[in-house]
């Protein structure tokens, strides 16, 4: 049975219209009308009742359109995934992300600087959650994630590239009245909305200082996320504070107030890869990343 065939009945089945299944397509009326009577001629069975001025399901069209939708997404993905290991395989040097503010900045221009100096390398960029990218790290999955010291520093196997020191901070909406603050107590958030990371996303530093404001301000009325950008687009919705890392939010947005959170807790940033890393692009990597953060 031809996997287009089950693509083009999903569409039918959706749409009732063999014109707009056709425009949808590219293909002609004919060739959908063709397509669907092959595919009823190998199963056997009428999918469709048609008529001059309808046309709709047949009850056994209804059972076999139910199941045909998870087989074709499980299909897609199992291609997708596929597709994906074997990009990540033949590549030259693959680089993990987070996809926080400062790498959705920079890892263009790093991109751009790795493949002036190495035009031949074939780069493989895998945005995921930090918890993966961790896995995919120990697995030679990826041979460098941008991550935080306190994500892999108990891992033995590891080194850690520091590129940036930083701290905690509210993250504010326009026009919130801490937003002039020099910095910000805890107890100050004791009756906000805060905006935290899910636990299972959050990494060791961002889930002890997430559990520190908990126990300090349990009036505080708590929205969990799972990444850094729906964090900040829930601040700009005026939806409450984040707390988070400086140096995953942008200093460059006018629309958002970056104050410290009082806390001591000192924080790194930089790349975590094998710590036999012999890669003939580590150098380049680590050089054109600091150029980019003028480190």
């Amino acid at each position: 049975m031809d996997f287009q065939k089950l693509e083009l009945f999903l569409h039918l089945a959706e749409t009732l219209n063999f014109s707009t299944t056709a425009d949808a397509l590219h293909i002609s009326q004919p060739a959908v009308t063709k397509a669907i009577k092959t595919l009823e001629d190998e199963l056997g069975f009428q999918l469709f009742q048609r008529g001059k001025r309808y046309v709709r399901l047949t009850e056994s069209g209804k059972s076999f359109y139910e199941d045909c939708k998870h087989i074709t997404r499980n299909m897609n993905l199992a291609i997708n995934r596929a597709r994906s290991i074997s990009q990540r395989i033949s590549s030259s040097l693959s680089v993990g992300y987070t996809g926080t503010v400062l790498e959705m900045q920079c890892l263009p221009y790093i991109v751009k600087k790795l493949k002036e100096e190495h035009p031949d390398i074939k780069l493989y960029l895998c945005n995921s959650s930090h918890i993966i990218l961790q896995k995919q790290l120990l697995n030679d999955e990826c041979d460098f994630i941008f991550t935080t010291l306190d994500d892999v520093e108990h891992l033995n196997s590891i080194q850690f590239i520091s590129l940036i020191e930083g701290h905690f901070v509210c993250l504010l909406p326009p026009e919130h009245r801490l937003r002039t603050h020099t910095a910000i107590q805890i107890s100050e958030l004791a009756n906000e909305n805060l905006i935290f990371i899910n636990a299972l996303q959050a990494p060791p530093g961002q889930s002890d200082i997430q559990s520190l404001i908990r126990r300090q301000c349990p009036n505080a009325s708590i929205y969990f996320t799972d990444s850094i950008i729906l964090s900040h687009t829930l601040v700009q919705g005026n939806v409450g504070i984040a707390v988070m890392p400086s140096f995953v939010t942008s200093q460059d947005n006018n629309q958002l107030a970056s104050v410290t959170l009082s806390v001591d807790y000192p924080l790194w940033y930089g790349i975590a890869c094998k710590s036999e890393q012999n890669s003939e692009f580590f150098a380049d990597l680590i050089r054109f990343t600091k150029e980019i953060l003028r480190i």
